[in-house]
């Protein structure tokens, strides 16, 4: 069988081992990914050029120090679109964008996979207009806007929740466990993509309705061939 050749896009530095290897282990040896990140040419002062200013979205991502750092949104765009060339350049015939927010990418020689369609498309696949939603959200300026954002896709968001993907989750899944608002609601929506499926592996044994992880839902939709 031919190798799949897919190129994995952070919007911020690779290597991004914690990515490759969940795409990895889910997918098999069929497939290669391609690590490559939307910032890996730019220096430290050129990234923080990119912050958000007051009253600009902004996004989570990790650099090739292991540092956090944080990108406005709309000054993103160019940099994933460069990657997208990368990917071709070298071989790949499908890419990632890793991040769930709200980009619009297309390329003529590419299959180009955005995280924020599937992740609307599978929850509204298995969930009822109306039901409650628990939100987890990688920065506190992004509150307004994931809850807007699914509500607007017809559920009742009864929480929003504020976790840094990139550190240890215990204290997030303490939460999980005892907040009654969490366990009310009929699903648990992972609204970025730094959360990784060990993560999910642990969600699961103290949140017993359906979890929706990008990571594993793109996973699963590459092994199916969508």
């Amino acid at each position: 069988m031919e190798e799949k050749i897919v190129a994995l896009i952070s919007i911020g530095q690779s290597p991004r081992r914690d990515l490759t290897g969940d795409f990895e282990n889910t997918c098999g040896t069929d497939f290669r990914f391609l690590d490559i990140g939307a910032l890996d040419n730019l220096s430290m002062a050129q990234i923080a050029g990119l912050a958000p200013k007051a009253g600009e979205a902004g996004l989570i991502t990790k650099l090739r120090n292991g540092r956090v750092s944080y990108v406005a949104h709309a000054k993103i765009q160019h940099y994933i679109e460069q990657a997208l060339n990368k990917a071709v350049e070298n071989g790949a015939k499908q890419a990632v964008v890793a991040c769930t927010g709200e980009f619009s990418c297309q390329h003529p020689q590419l299959s180009v996979i955005i995280p924020n369609q599937v992740l609307a498309s599978e929850v509204a696949g298995i969930l009822k207009q109306g039901d409650k939603l628990a939100v987890l959200v990688p920065m506190p300026g992004q509150v307004g806007e994931a809850t807007l954002r699914w509500e607007k896709r017809g559920f009742s968001v009864s929480k929003t929740i504020v976790a840094n993907p990139f550190v240890n989750q215990q204290v997030l899944l303490d939460a999980i466990c005892r907040d009654p608002i969490i366990q009310s609601t009929q699903a648990l929506i992972a609204d970025c993509f730094g959360f990784t499926i060990a993560f999910f592996n642990q969600a699961v044994q103290v949140y017993d309705k359906p979890i929706f992880l990008s990571r594993k839902l793109i996973g699963n939709r590459l092994l199916s061939g969508d």
